[in-house]
């Protein structure tokens, strides 16, 4: 998808939808850990999906990444 063509209400859209899903990724990994820490049994087959969890995510935030370069271009060009 080419972000020069999508219009700046649409980016700042897209830019919010990725920022909530990359918090809520991180508020999951994080109750993750706090319950396999309380597990009695710990067991590393508990802890193995937040080795990919993370990978999973790259996407995302490249795609955030992009979003934030594209809106701070069409900033800097408005602001010359």
């Amino acid at each position: 998808m080419d972000l020069s063509s999508t219009s700046t209400n649409d980016l700042r859209k897209k830019q919010r939808q990725y920022k909530g899903a990359l918090i809520g990724a991180l508020i999951l990994m994080i109750l993750v850990v706090v319950l396999g820490m309380t597990i009695k049994e710990k067991k590393a087959t508990y802890f193995m999906p937040l080795v990919g969890m993370p990978a999973a995510f790259i996407p995302i935030i490249q795609r955030f990444q992009k979003i934030n370069a594209e809106l701070k271009s069409r900033a800097e060009a408005a602001n010359n």
